[in-house]
């Protein structure tokens, strides 16, 4: 967390994002890492296509993101 410099709580094991940029993408899957859960509803505030998979192993989608066998 660059707000602490401590590891951040294992909410997320992996977040994917679709955006403008690779910098965009990197800048956007870094701050929802740092939110947490909270990342979901901010996620869908930015109308950014997401795939986050949680520290349980749960796939969540976002926006667009296509799914699976669609």
């Amino acid at each position: 967390d660059p707000r602490t410099c401590q590891p951040i709580p294992p909410a997320w094991r992996t977040v994917s994002v679709v955006d403008g940029t690779c910098v965009e993408a990197n800048t956007v899957t870094t701050a929802a890492a740092v939110r947490g859960t909270a990342a979901l509803a901010w996620l869908r505030e930015l109308g950014v296509p997401a795939r986050l998979v949680a520290a349980d192993r749960r796939v969540i989608t976002v926006g667009a993101w296509p799914v699976a066998g669609g």
